[in-house]
C-alpha cells in the first residue's frame, strides 16, 4: 500500500500508516476504525502523465 507524504517528507506519517494503526488500536474492530484522514487525500487521478506517455 502506498500513500502521499506530507510536502515529500519521508518522515511524516501518512494517511494508509493512520488507518493501520488504528486497525490496530481498535484491536480489528472495523466500527471504531479511524479513516477520517482518507477525506482529505487528493482525488484518484487515473489519466497517465504526460512525461510517461513522452518516454
Amino acid at each position: 500500500m502506498t500513500s502521499l507524504m506530507v510536502g515529500d517528507d519521508p518522515w511524516s506519517v501518512t494517511c494508509g500508516t493512520k488507518v493501520i494503526a488504528s486497525y490496530v488500536r481498535s484491536d480489528g474492530n472495523l466500527k471504531r476504525l479511524d479513516k477520517s484522514c482518507v477525506n482529505e487525500m487528493p482525488a484518484l487521478s487515473r489519466t497517465t502523465p504526460d512525461y510517461y506517455l513522452a518516454s
